[in-house]
């Protein structure tokens, strides 16, 4: 067997590798256990492409299928219903009970269980359906992801050599598009449900129970886990981990893995409690910050700073950037204790730190408006 390395994210993974060879670095050789032979190359990635591709050279053009023919001329036109200029490959399997919608092209070797209905202007490749698998209107399931090596001359197109898994009783919703797997497959669990317009990208991996509202993207060989929900136009970066039982709103970024039960909103994506219990906290600083700079708590230097460090404290929270903030925060504390024009400023200068901790949180549409007329 012959694997790679590439990065020490995967050190791990590449210390307890059962394979004999490894294409790697000279600089990762010494992650590898001593049963396993690295291979050295100056770019991995590269040269694992232009490798697979010699084996796999159909994984990189992914052209039509040549083989497919109208389904009246298969032995499936007394199998199953369809509808008007239906293409079948060679290799197929249909299961019984199934629907072909109008003008859909199922390609090559691809594999459809019992009683599965797919819909119209679909095509369907490189691909294994379950049982009870419903794939509406105008898919794509199967096709090459968007892997490529970029290259000033001319960027190189990364095989897939994997496939789409669709388990059984998922439900994949209209103009979807689920990329196959590149050194891996692309799988989507069982009785999860997919909405209108919504890309899975390559080697994505979502467990079982899921659903996924529309819009939403996930990028390449990230894993999602059991029974999550994903709120409409949502985004997932690549090669992330979600836990199970997880909610992600609307909307949100999620650029970090995420463990069991989270609960997440906004971008980048945060606890929804945490914001919930921040922008609360927010709208109270906003009102004692009013009553400071309207004299009802002295209007002297001291409760301003009291506000300003209570705001200060929402940022350090949840923000690297408060830093800033405190340095310059107490360069003016420590020159206007006794100058008015600086300690009015330093009431201005808590203000903006409320406004901005609302910006940080990701809550600031109500509250940020509250916060606009109790100060001005």
């Amino acid at each position: 067997d012959i694997t790679f390395f590439h990065s020490k994210k995967y050190k791990e993974i590449a210390n307890n590798t059962k394979a004999s060879y490894c294409i790697t670095t000279n600089s990762l050789k010494n992650e590898l256990p001593n049963n396993c032979i690295p291979l050295i190359v100056d770019n991995v990635l590269i040269s694992v492409s232009l490798i697979t591709a010699k084996f796999y050279p159909e994984a990189v053009n992914d052209n039509f299928d040549d083989t497919a023919v109208d389904i009246t001329k298969t032995k499936f036109k007394e199998k199953v219903k369809f509808g008007k200029n239906v293409l079948i490959g060679s290799g197929v399997v249909l299961g019984s009970d199934c629907s072909i919608g109008h003008n859909t092209i199922i390609e090559k070797n691809v594999y459809v269980g019992n009683n599965c209905i797919i819909g119209s202007n679909s095509i369907i490749r490189n691909t294994l359906l379950g049982n009870n698998v419903r794939i509406l209107d105008k898919c794509i399931i199967g096709k090459h992801g968007f892997g490529f090596l970029p290259n000033n001359d001319k960027n190189i197109r990364y095989p897939h050599i994997g496939i789409v898994q669709i388990e059984d009783n998922c439900e994949i919703g209209s103009g979807a598009t689920i990329d196959r797997g590149s050194m891996s497959n692309t799988v989507i669990g069982k009785n999860t449900f997919l909405d209108n317009q919504i890309h899975i990208a390559h080697n994505v991996k979502i467990g079982e129970n899921g659903i996924i509202a529309g819009q939403v993207g996930i990028a390449g060989s990230s894993i999602i886990g059991k029974n999550v929900k994903i709120g409409g136009q949502a985004g997932i970066s690549g090669h992330l981990k979600i836990g199970d039982n997880v909610e992600i709103a609307g909307g949100s970024g999620v650029i970090k893995d995420l463990p069991d039960n989270s609960k997440v909103m906004g971008y980048p994506a945060k606890c929804q409690r945490l914001i919930y219990k921040f922008s609360a906290f927010g709208a109270i600083i906003s009102i004692l910050l009013f009553l400071s700079v309207a004299g009802n708590l002295g209007g002297d230097l001291v409760s301003t700073i009291d506000i300003t460090m209570l705001s200060l404290a929402i940022q350090v929270k949840l923000g690297k950037s408060a830093i800033v903030s405190l340095i310059g925060f107490t360069v003016l504390l420590i020159f206007g204790a006794k100058n008015d024009f600086i300690n009015s400023f330093m009431k201005v200068f808590a203000a903006g730190l409320i406004l901005s901790s609302f910006v940080i949180v990701g809550h600031s549409t109500i509250n940020g408006f509250l916060t606009q007329v109790l100060i001005f």
